[in-house]
């Protein structure tokens, strides 16, 4: 999936659910899709004990202006278990905005 990050919000909570700290980055994100005209806004997950937190991290420890208006390209293991569909980020590149534009 190619898209591009609006916005973004670090998560950091207990799970009611599972009694456990829940900690990451959620994205907002612009995307192309054939369910509306025009572009469709989105989220994504990165928890802080993924790998795939590496990617990110030095976006939110520095100047978080370059994250904002930055094309992403996401990479997903898509599973099948019975009548669900599990997805699961396998690689995440995000690519800031340039100077001059």
């Amino acid at each position: 999936m190619k898209g591009k990050i609006v916005g973004f919000e670090t998560v950091d909570y207990i799970s009611k659910k599972t009694g456990e700290r829940v900690e990451g980055v959620r994205f907002f994100l612009t995307i192309k899709s054939n369910e509306v005209i025009g572009m469709k806004v989105g989220e994504e997950f990165v928890s802080k004990g993924s790998s795939i937190y590496k990617v990110v991290d030095p976006y939110l420890n520095g100047n978080v202006d370059d994250i904002i208006n930055a094309d992403v390209f996401i990479d997903y293991n898509v599973e099948q278990r019975g009548a669900n569909t599990f997805k699961e980020i396998c690689d995440l590149e995000i690519m800031p905005k340039t100077a001059e534009g």
